[in-house]
């Protein structure tokens, strides 16, 4: 694929993204579940276009959804998660032991989480409890991991059925 082409795919794609994480301050309910559906549109182009494109899609609807977002929780867990998983999944896939690929994701997943707590302390005035903290961690890091297994099918199914790169 030219490289003109792939700019414009990745503008779309991150447009589809940023919509989505709008369209998620209008629903009441379901809102991370917004966010990792705006996760797709990164992987898409990931896939098309390759991990550079697809970190350059991420941080364009990163940023845009952080300063233009009316649910700023929903894009702060786009910004910090969702939003970078499938290039770090891109990443992590790439290296040879299964064991550093999974020491990578928790690795990832655990980052983020803190730096989500921390995000809560500094900027919404929530102040977590450690007895709370620490389980919902451990439950954060399995449900993430069922997340990727989830998204290894999706992506899979995007790669035999949709892509153009059969």
């Amino acid at each position: 694929m030219k490289d003109v082409k792939k700019l414009t795919l990745a503008a779309v794609l991150t447009a589809v993204a940023c919509g989505v994480i709008f369209a998620g301050g209008l629903i009441p309910t379901g809102r991370l579940a917004v966010a990792a559906v705006a996760c797709l549109a990164i992987t898409a182009v990931c896939i098309e276009c390759g991990k550079l494109y697809g970190l350059l899609a991420y941080v364009a609807s990163a940023v845009i959804v952080l300063l233009l977002a009316p649910s700023k929780p929903v894009a702060c867990v786009y910004a910090v998660f969702f939003g970078l998983y499938p290039i770090v999944k891109a990443v992590a896939e790439g290296v040879k032991s299964r064991v550093w690929e999974h020491t990578i994701k928790v690795g990832f997943t655990t980052v983020a989480y803190w730096l989500l707590v921390l995000g809560a302390r500094l900027f919404f005035e929530f102040e977590p409890k450690i007895e709370i903290v620490l389980p919902f961690w451990i439950a954060c890091c399995v449900v993430a991991m069922i997340f990727d297994v989830a998204l290894s099918q999706l992506i899979s199914f995007y790669i035999s059925r949709i892509s153009r790169r059969r």
